[in-house]
């Protein structure tokens, strides 16, 4: 993970990696950690340099579904 994190940094490009829900406790370098929940809520658990409290919701998620 931390080489892709690298790469994309290094040819200035973004990188996305998705992963089980179940592995969100674990430690990641990742910059942005998001988790996707049904119908239309969108949780930021990590960001660096900010700090979110409140999912967002996105009412275009749950027409998608």
């Amino acid at each position: 993970m931390r080489r892709l994190q690298l790469a994309a940094e290094h040819g200035r490009a973004s990188g996305f990696l998705f992963r089980p829900a179940r592995l969100r406790a674990q430690h990641s370098p990742a910059a942005l950690r998001l988790l996707i929940q049904p119908p239309d809520r969108l949780d930021i658990f990590k960001c660096r340099g900010r700090h979110f409290s409140h999912p967002i919701r996105i009412p275009e998620l749950a027409i998608a579904a």
